[in-house]
Formats: structure tokens, sequence, C-alpha cells
């Protein structure tokens, strides 16, 4: 992973934008608007990357997508407060781990 890593909201998220950063050995993150006119057409499938750019959907309260430079679409555990404040641990990709 690079020194320096950037994350973004949906507003500055773009897959141009992540792929130019790469190349210049930047990592970032972020979550990005299914909308968005520059998104491969594989977004459509729950996890896969494209190149040196990895897209992440993960269901929470909604559906977010993430995108990323800089982590592999391998899962790691994160704690998750239930409607009872009880914990839980649930098994999420590395992104959504980071990123929240």
């Amino acid at each position: 992973m690079a020194a320096v890593h950037v994350a973004f909201d949906n507003f500055f998220c773009s897959y141009d934008i992540m792929n130019y950063l790469h190349v210049n050995g930047i990592s970032a993150s972020g979550t990005v608007r299914r909308q968005r006119a520059d998104l491969p057409k594989l977004v459509k499938i729950q996890m896969e990357s494209e190149g040196d750019v990895a897209f992440v959907i993960w269901q929470d309260t909604k559906e977010v997508l993430f995108m990323t430079n800089a982590f592999h679409l391998k899962d790691n555990e994160t704690s998750r407060k239930g409607r009872d404040n009880s914990k839980t641990d649930v098994r999420c990709p590395a992104v959504v781990k980071e990123y929240t």
C-alpha cells in the first residue's frame, strides 16, 4: 500500500480519478454513485476488479458501492451493533472496514 491514502465520498469519486491516482502511486478508496457515466459495466457484479481498480457492493442499511485501488477483494471481520446494542462480528471486504 502507498504511503498516502485518499478517501472520497460519492461526490468526488470516479473511475478515472481512481485509475489516475493508482498510476501515480497514490492509494485511494471511496463510495461511488451507481449512476456515474464513467463506471464500467462490470459494476453489476457483487465484487469485481477491472485492472487495478476494484468495485464492491455492500448491503448495510442500504446498498453502498465502494471503489478502491488500495485493497484486495478479501474479507475481514468487523463488529456491528444491533438494534438492541448487541455486538455481532460480520465478515466484510477490507475496503468496507477501512472506509467506515
